[in-house]
């Protein structure tokens, strides 16, 4: 019992050291320390203690500066909510990630190019699809009938965007990862 009142007093005096030293440390030295981490990271820190709390828009903001300066100056304002906009450089950042190089496909494909790509892809944007094309079809099915080419053109049909685009981006994939030897007349 008595181990357990002087170990209470040791975190109590834990925690008004680390309090102390907390408030002697300079708050711009406490946003470039927290500007290192990772944007889950630096949100969950973020609600640590109130200090951290009151500097978070300036923590969002050297993240941002820090990750993306070149992004960073475009939005660089004094009403920026900064948490928003590293969440959308984030998205960015991951979309640029997820979007196949064109120096890919002309590295794969020898015969296809990108004006070949361009005139598929309109195309795609006005297929009519039949027999259940690319509704009720896994992605890979409908792609392998699209790329079969069943031209079903109609203007009057109201073609679901997710589809098409779902579509031109397994054409991407395909087209980077596999060489298309001959085109068909």
């Amino acid at each position: 019992m008595h181990i357990a009142i002087a170990m209470a007093g040791t975190r109590a005096q834990t925690r008004a050291r680390l309090a102390a030293a907390m408030d002697a440390f300079p708050e711009d030295l406490w946003v470039l320390v927290l500007s290192h981490l990772q944007g889950r990271e630096l949100g969950v820190a973020l609600c640590a203690t109130r200090q951290f709390t009151a500097i978070g828009p300036h923590a969002w903001r050297a993240a941002c500066q820090r990750r993306w300066p070149a992004w960073a100056c475009i939005a660089d304002c004094k009403e920026a909510a900064w948490r928003r906009q590293y969440e959308l450089f984030e998205l960015r950042e991951r979309e640029l990630l997820a979007v196949p190089a064109v120096a890919a496909l002309r590295c794969v494909q020898t015969v296809v190019n990108e004006r070949h790509r361009a005139v598929l892809t309109e195309w795609l944007a006005e297929v009519r699809p039949t027999d259940g094309l690319g509704l009720g079809m896994p992605g890979r099915e409908a792609m392998q009938q699209l790329m079969g080419f069943v031209p079903q053109v109609s203007w009057d049909w109201n073609l679901d965007s997710t589809i098409v685009f779902k579509a031109v981006n397994y054409l991407d994939h395909h087209l980077t990862t596999k060489p298309v030897e001959v085109l068909a007349r």
